[in-house]
This record gives C-alpha cells, sequence and structure tokens, in this order.
C-alpha cells in the first residue's frame, strides 16, 4: 500500500520532514521527498499523474512514505487503488507572511527554481515595500490555490492543521501513524517531537 505525506509550501514541510525522517530510520521505512506538481503519464497503465511516475522512480526495497512537497488533489482524486495520505494545511495568513519573509531573505537558490525564479524575486522584494510584497506574495499564492481545490472529505487521506501539529506533536503523530497504519511506540513519537521542536530548527 503506497503512504503519502501531502503538504503544500510554507505549511511545514522542513518540519514535517524532520519529524517523519527520524521514525522511518527507526523503523525501517524509507522518506522519499519530491512532488507531484505536474501530471504526466506512468508506466503503470492508468493515467494516475506524477504520483505513479514518481513512486516507480523511487520505489525502494524498504517500506516507502513518500512526502509531496507541492500537493494537489487532483492527482490523487481518480486514485482506486488502495493508499493511506495525511495532509496538513495552515492558515493562509501565515502562509503569506513566511512566504513574504522567506522568498525576500532566506531561502534557499539553489537548483533550477532558485536559479531562474527566486534569485530575480528576492531582488524585487528587497526594493519593494513590505504591503507591495504581501500583496505579490497573495497574488502568486499557488499553495493557497492548491489548498483552495482540496477535497477534505477523502476517508484515505487524514486532514490535519499545521497550528494543531505544532501545539501537540506527539499527538498527530500518533494519529498520522495510526492512520498510515504502521505501529509506533509512544516512546519514539515523543523523541521525534522533542527532536524536531522550533528550538532545535
Amino acid at each position: 500500500m503506497d503512504r503519502f505525506a501531502l503538504l503544500h509550501h510554507k505549511c511545514g514541510t522542513v518540519y514535517t520532514r524532520k519529524l517523519l525522517d527520524f521514525i522511518c530510520e527507526k523503523k525501517g521505512y524509507e522518506l522519499q521527498v519530491g512532488s507531484t506538481g505536474k501530471p504526466a503519464r506512468s508506466a503503470f497503465g492508468a493515467r494516475r499523474g506524477r504520483v505513479a511516475r514518481l513512486l516507480s522512480v523511487f520505489r525502494s526495497p524498504l517500506p516507502m512514505i513518500f512526502l509531496d512537497q507541492n500537493a494537489k488533489f487532483k492527482n490523487f482524486s481518480s486514485r482506486t487503488d488502495e493508499f493511506k495520505a495525511f495532509h496538513v494545511i495552515r492558515d493562509p495568513r501565515d502562509v503569506i507572511v513566511s512566504g513574504y519573509f522567506s522568498h525576500r531573505n532566506s531561502h534557499a537558490t539553489a537548483g533550477p527554481w532558485g536559479q531562474t525564479f527566486l534569485k530575480d524575486r528576492r531582488t524585487w522584494l528587497e526594493n519593494a515595500s513590505k504591503d507591495e510584497g504581501m500583496l505579490d506574495e497573495i497574488r502568486r499564492g499557488y499553495a493557497l490555490s492548491n489548498m483552495k481545490a482540496w477535497d477534505f472529505s477523502n476517508p484515505r487521506i487524514l486532514e490535519l492543521r499545521f497550528e494543531n501539529f505544532i501545539a501537540s506533536p506527539v499527538e498527530t503523530l500518533r494519529q498520522i501513524f495510526e492512520h498510515l497504519e504502521i505501529p509506533v511506540e509512544l516512546e519514539l513519537l515523543e523523541e521525534s517531537a522533542e527532536r524536531s521542536s522550533f528550538e532545535r530548527l
């Protein structure tokens, strides 16, 4: 059975990855990170988008959780095979504020996206007022559009809020792994939450 962590830009991707990394290592799972952003035909026969294609590329002899950094519901809505996932959203206001300061000050510029887009954007943001920058983040907010287009009624996808994740990480992790049908000891959840606390990020 395929298992997914479904996130959006500025919705706790780094935090969630850090939590899962530690637990997956201890439980003998492989955590693969990528994006199903654009649909594509896969070698699985049915049109299942980049989900299946990426899984076929990353498939490991170990059981796996695939962390999708830019999840789109349309890539999962037509799947008829068995899968389990959890999906994290965040207050849109915090997404905008976090995106503005990250894109202006700290987001890495390595890789194709950073080289072709973020460098020019950072220069623009540095010369714009904060209000102009925030408004532009709203206009460009593809993470917001992906959250708006989401169907929150799929029983195979556990719906979570980033704010609750931060407030109660151990309980949220318990819900996640129970939903993914992966037994994890309470002590391991607690240790992961402690290692991944914001004080240590």
